[in-house]
C-alpha cells in the first residue's frame, strides 16, 4: 500500500463498541490512528484475499504437466467445438 498517496475517499461501518475498543488497543500498541491501523490491515487482508485467489503455485511435477497441456493441447471434441461456436456466436 502507498502510504505517501493522498487519501481522499472515505469509508464509515459500524462495529459493537468491543470490537472499537479492540481496534483501539491495537493501534495505540503500533503507535498509529485507528484509521491507519484498519486501512493497513484491511488492504493487507484483501491482497491476501486476492493473491490466494488468483496466483496459482504448483510443485515441479504439476508445473510440467501444466506447460505440456498449454503447448499440446487435447484435440477438441464435439463438446468443446460447440460451446466455442456458440460463445463466438454470442459476443461477435
Amino acid at each position: 500500500m502507498h502510504t505517501d498517496t493522498p487519501h481522499t475517499e472515505r469509508f464509515n461501518m459500524r462495529m459493537p463498541a468491543s470490537a472499537r475498543d479492540l481496534l483501539e488497543l491495537a493501534a495505540q500498541h503500533q503507535h498509529v490512528s485507528v484509521s491507519q491501523f484498519i486501512l493497513q490491515h484491511a488492504v493487507k487482508a484483501a491482497e491476501d484475499v486476492l493473491a490466494q485467489q488468483t496466483k496459482l503455485q504448483l510443485n515441479d511435477k504439476a508445473f510440467d504437466a501444466f506447460l505440456q497441456a498449454l503447448d499440446q493441447p487435447p484435440t477438441p471434441n464435439t463438446a468443446l467445438e460447440k460451446a466455442y461456436n456458440w460463445y463466438h456466436g454470442i459476443h461477435s
